[in-house]
């Protein structure tokens, strides 16, 4: 899904912005390799997984607000062209 290549990607940029925290609102999907990645990297301040929002959820709107800036990682792109 491409969330991986995002938590090493988060690595990388925190040795650069030392104040940056990346919110994956995953559920449970992957969530065991991910916790196991971030721990690895030892990304635990800087990486915080999160319940599944659903789409007509009341505080999506609210998440994006609070976002600095959204990604959507995928390893295909399907919606495009």
């Amino acid at each position: 899904m491409g969330l991986e290549d995002l938590v090493v990607a988060m690595d990388v940029v925190r040795r650069r912005v030392l104040d940056t925290l990346l919110s994956i609102a995953d559920g449970e999907l992957l969530e065991g390799a991910l916790r196991s990645l971030v721990r690895s990297l030892r990304l635990e301040n800087n990486v915080r997984l999160l319940e599944l929002i659903p789409a007509r959820h009341k505080n999506l709107p609210m998440a994006y607000r609070a976002a600095g800036l959204t990604m959507v990682p995928s390893l295909s792109v399907l919606w495009c062209c």
